[in-house]
Formats: structure tokens, sequence, C-alpha cells
């Protein structure tokens, strides 16, 4: 084996190891790189680029992570939205219920007041009536009486005028 071959093998093997979560080198939450992948290998800088394939291998995987972790985070931030904007919505409906509750409670109460205020109005509307009935009949009895006491007092006058 050529001393190349060698190097791509050390290459091959620091990838599968990299990929399968367990590296000697580098720490294991590093996110995936060329760089990454001649540390684990260790290799200088740049080495990786003389294996072009190599190289362009370890781009698709980087960016297949990338896409998978970046699709899982935005589904989990999705979902994290969903289920606030879920909860939100449930607090907002139960405010709206109770205050539903509450003003057809006041409602009933302002409806029971006003037949209340209804039965006391027409009460008052016949005592009303019965006192203006009261008070012309009494106004023509004040009337006759007037008329009596000016008739007594003409009377009177005209006694003390004849003697």
């Amino acid at each position: 084996m050529t001393k190349s071959e060698n190097t791509l093998i050390r290459l091959e093997a620091a990838l599968e190891r990299i990929l399968a979560g367990e590296p000697k080198r580098i720490p294991k939450n590093r996110k995936l790189s060329i760089r990454a992948v001649e540390e684990e290998a260790n290799l200088g800088n740049g080495s990786c680029h003389y294996y072009s394939e190599f190289s362009s291998k370890v781009r698709i995987l980087k960016s297949k992570q990338r896409s998978s972790s970046s699709q899982q985070e935005a589904d989990t931030g999705f979902t994290d939205f969903l289920k606030s904007k879920a909860a939100n919505e449930k607090r907002i409906k139960e405010k709206y219920r109770s205050e539903n509750v509450e003003l057809k409670k006041t409602i009933q109460q302002l409806a029971a007041e006003h037949h209340l205020f209804n039965e006391l109005i027409r009460r008052l509307k016949t005592q009303s009536k019965q006192l203006e009935v009261e008070n012309k009949e009494l106004n023509v009895a004040l009337e006759n009486t007037r008329d009596e006491l000016t008739q007594l007092k003409r009377e009177r006058i005209f006694k003390l005028n004849k003697k």
C-alpha cells in the first residue's frame, strides 16, 4: 500500500468513527467538517483536499446532516409554535367563556329588575289614575264648598245690611 492509500484509509476510518458518534481525538458534539475528519485521522490541516472525491463525500454528508438536523429543528420549532398557539387560543376561549357566563347572569338579573320595575310602574300608574280621579272629586267638592261658603257670607252680609 502506498502512503496516499494509507492516508485515505485513515480518513475513511475517521469519518466512520465521527458518523458512528465514537470519535477518539475530537469531542463527540463537534459538527462534521473536513477539518474535524482530518483531526480525527490525526492528519495536518488541508490533508483531505488532496483527495477530492473524499472531500466531496464529506461535504455531501455534511449538507445532508445539516438539512436533516435543521429540518428536525424546524419541525420542533413549528410544533412548539403550534402548541403555544393552541394553548393561547384555549386560554382565550376559557376567558371569553367565563365572561360569557358572567354576562348571561348579569342579563338575567337585569331582566328580573326590568320586570320588577315594569310591575312597579304599572302599579304606580294605576295609583296615579286613582289619585287623579280623587283629586278631581276633591276639587269639585272644594268648589262646591267655596260656593256654599260664598253664599253663606253673602246671606250674612244681607242680614247685617237689613238690620
